[in-house]
C-alpha cells in the first residue's frame, strides 16, 4: 500500500498537524465547553453509576459461603484440586479392587496369588464377606431373570 502523495509546496504533512482547526487538544476543549455535550456526558456517567449500584446490590444479596468461595480464587483452586484428587483415588480404587478380587478368586496358580490366598485375613474376608455377597448378588440376578421370563 502506497501513501497518499502530499504536495510539499502547500506545507505538506506538517500542515495537517500544525493547523489550529485540526488540533486534537483544541477540538477536545471545544467539545467539553459545549453545554449539550456536557449534559450528555453527565447523563452517561449517572447511568453507569446506577448500573454499578444495581450490580453491587445484586452481588451483596448473595452473602454466605458461596459468595466467599466465588470471591477467593485461591480457595477455589484448592477445593478443586482436592476434589480432583478424591475423584482420581475413587476411580483407581473402583478399578483395582474388583480386579484384585477377580484375580484372587480365579483358578490362576501364580505364586503371589497363592500366598495371598493362604493368609488368614484373606480367608476371613473370603468366607465372611465375599461369599455371602456373591450369593446375594447371584440370587438377586436370578430373581430378576425369573421375573423377566415369567411375564
Amino acid at each position: 500500500m502506497l501513501p497518499t502523495p502530499v504536495d510539499d509546496s502547500q506545507g505538506g504533512v506538517d500542515l495537517l498537524f500544525s493547523s489550529p482547526v485540526q488540533s486534537p487538544a483544541r477540538l477536545l476543549r471545544e467539545l467539553h465547553a459545549d453545554p449539550d455535550i456536557q449534559a450528555q456526558l453527565e447523563a452517561e456517567r449517572e447511568r453507569d453509576r446506577a448500573f454499578e449500584r444495581v450490580r453491587l446490590a445484586a452481588r451483596g444479596g448473595s452473602t454466605g459461603v458461596l459468595s466467599l468461595l466465588s470471591s477467593n480464587a485461591r480457595l477455589n483452586a484448592c477445593v478443586l484440586s482436592v476434589a480432583r484428587l478424591i475423584a482420581a483415588l475413587t476411580g483407581v480404587l473402583m478399578v483395582t479392587v474388583p480386579t484384585l478380587l477377580l484375580l484372587l478368586e480365579s483358578d490362576l496358580d501364580v505364586s503371589f496369588l497363592h500366598e495371598i490366598r493362604q493368609t488368614p485375613e484373606f480367608e476371613q474376608f473370603h468366607f465372611e464377606y465375599y461369599c455371602p455377597l456373591r450369593r446375594w448378588i447371584v440370587c438377586k440376578i436370578s430373581m430378576a431373570m425369573e421375573n423377566l421370563w415369567s411375564d
